[in-house]
C-alpha cells in the first residue's frame, strides 16, 4: 500500500468510537461544515487517470462520509465495485463498502476501499456526524428545547431526533427501526443529549 493508502487506513482506524454522548454545544463545536467535500483516493495497481476520473464522478454523486470500494483482482469497472454515502464515519462508509462489494464480487481477492469521500478540511474529530446527520442536528437537535437526544446507527447511517420526557429512548427507537429497514440491523445508540 502506497502513501495515499496508508493516510485513508489511518482515517479509518482514527475514527471515533462514538462510546461517549456530547452534549449539544459540544458536537456544534466539532460536527463538519455542510459544504464541500474532500475525495481521498487510494494508490492501488490499476487505478491510472481514467479511473481516478471514473471516482471522481461516482464520489461526485455521494456525500460525506462516503467510500468506493472495489475488488482488486476485477478492476475499478468492474459489477463489484461499490459506492457508499451518508455515513457518520469513514470507517463506517468503508466497512458498508467493502460488505457490498464482497457480497457482488465472484470469487478473487477480498474487497478494498479505493476512495473515501470527506468533509472539506477534513480531520479528526471527537465526534462525527453524517452528512444529513449534520444537517438533521443543525435543523432540528438545535432547535428544540430540552430534554432532547439524537440517536445514530453506524451501520447504516441513519439517525432520528427525539424531544421531551424519554428522548434517549424515543430517539433510539425511532432510529433503530429505521436502521431495520435499510440495513437489518438495530445498532443506533444515542450520540448526543442534551
Amino acid at each position: 500500500m502506497r502513501k495515499t493508502g496508508l493516510i485513508i487506513a489511518a482515517l479509518c482506524a482514527a475514527a471515533p468510537a462514538f462510546g461517549q454522548t456530547v452534549d449539544g454545544d459540544t458536537a456544534r463545536g466539532e460536527l463538519f461544515n455542510l459544504r464541500g467535500r474532500s475525495l481521498q483516493i487510494v494508490d492501488l495497481p490499476g487505478i491510472g487517470e481514467l479511473e481516478r476520473k471514473v471516482l471522481d464522478a461516482a464520489a461526485g454523486q455521494v456525500v460525506y462520509y462516503g467510500a468506493v470500494a472495489m475488488a482488486p483482482d476485477q478492476g475499478l469497472l468492474a459489477e463489484a465495485t461499490v459506492v457508499a454515502g451518508d455515513y457518520h464515519s469513514a470507517a463506517d462508509a468503508s466497512a458498508a463498502a467493502i460488505r457490498a462489494c464482497n457480497g457482488r464480487r465472484s470469487g478473487g481477492a477480498e474487497c478494498v476501499v479505493a476512495a473515501l469521500v470527506l468533509p472539506a478540511r477534513y480531520e479528526t474529530r471527537n465526534i462525527t456526524l453524517s452528512h444529513n446527520g449534520t444537517e438533521g442536528f443543525r435543523k432540528e437537535y438545535r432547535n428544540a428545547r430540552a430534554p432532547k437526544a439524537m440517536a445514530i446507527s453506524p451501520g447504516t447511517g441513519k439517525w432520528a431526533v427525539s424531544t421531551g420526557d424519554g428522548a434517549a429512548d424515543n430517539a433510539l427507537a425511532s432510529c433503530n427501526q429505521q436502521a431495520m429497514v435499510v440495513g437489518g440491523q438495530a445498532d443506533c445508540r444515542v450520540a448526543i443529549a442534551d
